[in-house]
């Protein structure tokens, strides 16, 4: 009798996990630029520290999770981005334009890495 070989599905929460650490850093920076950099800066700094534990726990789960991906996780994650990137356009138009650029990048990434 032939074993049946199980595929391990991923989900995408390392990911977002990622993803909320990059956004809370962008979000710290802005805060941090408003009236220019000095030390009462890092209360905005302080607000990132909730998020490195998590996102670096699970980063080797990342590579996996982006092949993995289906259309329904694909829309979660640009949901989930979308939201994160509103907030951070309001507050600076060029950084959100660069957020934005990385994450059509990432994409392309993921559906090359999906296809190999």
């Amino acid at each position: 009798m032939a074993k049946k070989i199980e595929k391990k599905e991923y989900g995408i929460k390392e990911t977002q996990d990622a993803l909320q650490l990059i956004f809370a850093i962008g979000k710290a920076i802005m805060d941090s630029k408003k009236d220019g950099f000095n030390t009462a800066d890092i209360s905005n700094l302080m607000t990132v520290i909730p998020y490195v534990t998590p996102a670096f726990d699970g980063a080797t789960e990342i590579p996996a999770e982006m092949k993995d991906l289906s259309s329904e996780e694909i829309k979660t994650l640009l949901t989930f981005s979308a939201n994160h990137l509103g907030s951070l356009a309001g507050a600076d138009e060029k950084l959100a334009l660069q957020l934005e650029k990385g994450l059509a990048a990432a994409l392309a990434i993921i559906e090359f890495v999906k296809v190999i």
